[in-house]
């Protein structure tokens, strides 16, 4: 904490290496660029140094006490990151684990139901892609675009009046989303992989939004490596369902 006397008012006369020196601990510790950090002087100490509130693009903000040389004496992060800023955080992080030495940015995309959000990357080597977050800032599910081969959508219809649509990428199955042909009402179930079923094909499950007894199981028809034209199986409420794969992007 900040526990050195103020005695007099914030001037002018900071000097640009203590104001830098604030503005690139910030972009360290948070790992964004320099440019995206602003400043401001809150204070002057008797001692020669001063104290710089800083704050980022994304919504982060803090404290530090700088001397006249540019040494930084103390930093503070201000309270806990958001879900939000985890899931931007991580998501950067993610995409940078994927494309070593690339730079990456992030920026949320269209709002997620069920409080889930979608936060779209993009490297300076031209790849793009999104990360899916829980509500906690948690990555459930990462896409690279460029990935073709690998992210695959596998559609079908059950109920007679529903449509669904399974996302395949990294080597998983991550979601399904449905959508009700009368009434256009949509809603998504998120995955998780449960096994193998006495075929060998690799089981996923998970809860629709409206109850835990909504349960729902996909099996990998395929065996485990899915590609244009296999097939899955979907089973929903006692009712089961085969859908075919194609490429994301057809």
């Amino acid at each position: 904490m900040n526990n050195y006397q103020n005695n007099n008012p914030p001037d002018n006369s900071i000097p640009p290496a203590a104001l830098n020196a604030c503005r690139n601990r910030a972009a360290q510790d948070l790992n964004v660029y320099p440019s995206n950090v602003n400043l401001q002087q809150s204070a002057s100490y008797a001692d020669g140094t001063f104290g710089v509130n800083w704050w980022t693009s994304n919504g982060r903000s803090g404290f530090c006490r700088v001397n006249q040389n540019g040494n930084v004496l103390s930093f503070i992060i201000n309270d806990r990151p958001s879900p939000q800023q985890q899931a931007l955080d991580r998501c950067r992080r993610r995409a940078e684990q994927a494309l070593p030495g690339s730079r990456i940015q992030v920026y949320f995309g269209q709002g997620e139901s069920y409080g889930y959000y979608r936060v779209n990357w993009w490297a300076n080597t031209g790849e793009n892609g999104f990360c899916r977050a829980d509500q906690n800032g948690n990555i459930i599910e990462f896409v690279n675009n460029q990935n073709r081969n690998g992210n695959l959508r596998c559609a079908g219809r059950i109920f007679g009046d529903t449509d669904y649509t399974a996302f395949y990428d990294n080597q998983q199955f991550r979601r399904v989303e449905f959508r009700n042909i009368r009434n256009n009402n949509r809603y998504t179930t998120y995955l998780q992989p449960n096994g193998q079923n006495n075929q060998g094909q690799p089981t996923y499950t998970g809860t629709t939004p409206n109850g835990p007894s909504n349960v729902i199981t996909l099996t990998d028809l395929s065996g485990g490596n899915p590609y244009p034209g296999s097939q899955i199986s979907l089973a929903y409420n006692g009712t089961w369902s085969q859908g075919t794969c194609r490429r994301r992007d057809q």
